[in-house]
């Protein structure tokens, strides 16, 4: 199972890499004014999807802690109600 899921992932960056250079070779064929200049933007882009990701993982596992919590109260809620029930 483990390997089987290595293969995949192993396979999934082989093929983005060679899509994403594929891309690089076929821009600069076609259009080598506009690939430097989205080369150019390329870090400033970069440095902005690692900020909105950093955020965006601090606000899952503050969501995630939140539901945690509430899944807890529903437990206690419903094992209190069953023991309401059976002792009639």
């Amino acid at each position: 199972m483990i390997q089987r899921a290595i293969g995949t992932k192993f396979g999934m960056i082989i093929y983005s890499f060679a899509m994403c250079a594929s891309g690089f070779f076929v821009a600069f064929y076609k259009g080598w004014t506009l690939a430097f200049a989205m080369l150019g933007i390329a870090p400033i882009m970069l440095i902005g999807m690692a900020i909105f990701t950093s955020i965006m993982m601090k606000r899952t596992a503050i969501a995630n802690k939140a539901y945690s919590q509430s899944a807890g109260y529903a437990e206690q809620a419903l094992s209190a109600m069953r023991i309401v029930v059976s002792f009639g």
